[in-house]
């Protein structure tokens, strides 16, 4: 009986596949499509903002947004109080992938440990910046502040509104996602020092 239901999910997973890809080409579609309308949107925020703090959030605050903060912090300067954090997993150090190749691009965050994201930790933030559109609702419902995500602030359009997490990938990976980080902060770095 196990064997004939694991048979009959495995070819439902089957059938779903194609479906799956469908909706996926559909969705990074329309991605693209609001592209300049939510870059558009960004630039706004963050010029009618001007934030003195903020934070980069993730899953779990040891690939994406540790690397953002610490990639960001010398560009936006110390007069903006750069952070980052996550949902789950406090006290993690990032990976050793991710801390290679960043260090392979000037950027050694080996001090990093994982913070989880709370509504008291919210409250005197600025600006709130996601890699991925569900963690940027999750955060709307933890606490009012605003958020972006970084993919809307880069001008360039990558094939895909997420910015995937590379968690437990190939250095490949990290490279990719590291340099879809590196164009969004030094677009938000240019937005927030314009006149």
């Amino acid at each position: 009986m196990v064997d004939l239901l694991r048979s009959a999910y495995y070819a439902v997973r089957r059938r779903l596949r194609p479906v799956k890809a469908g909706a996926r080409r559909a969705r990074d579609l329309l991605d693209r499509t609001l592209h300049p309308r939510r870059h558009r949107a960004a630039r706004r925020l963050i010029a009618d903002l001007r934030p003195g703090s903020i934070v980069f959030v993730c899953l779990g605050n040891v690939c994406r947004s540790p690397y953002a903060e610490w990639t960001a912090r010398p560009r936006l300067g110390p007069s903006v109080e750069v952070s980052s954090a996550g949902f789950i997993g406090p006290d993690r150090a990032p990976p050793d992938t991710a801390l290679d190749v960043a260090r392979a691009r000037g950027v050694d965050h080996g001090a990093s440990r994982s913070t989880l994201v709370t509504q008291a930790s919210l409250a005197g933030v600025d600006l709130a910046v996601v890699f991925d559109a569900a963690h940027g609702r999750r955060l709307r419902r933890m606490a009012p502040v605003p958020v972006v995500h970084l993919a809307d602030v880069d001008p360039r359009w990558w094939g895909e509104r997420t910015i995937v997490d590379p968690w437990g990938k190939e250095s490949t990976a990290f490279e990719y996602t590291f340099d879809r980080i590196d164009s969004g902060v030094g677009a938000l770095a240019r937005l927030m020092t314009e006149p």
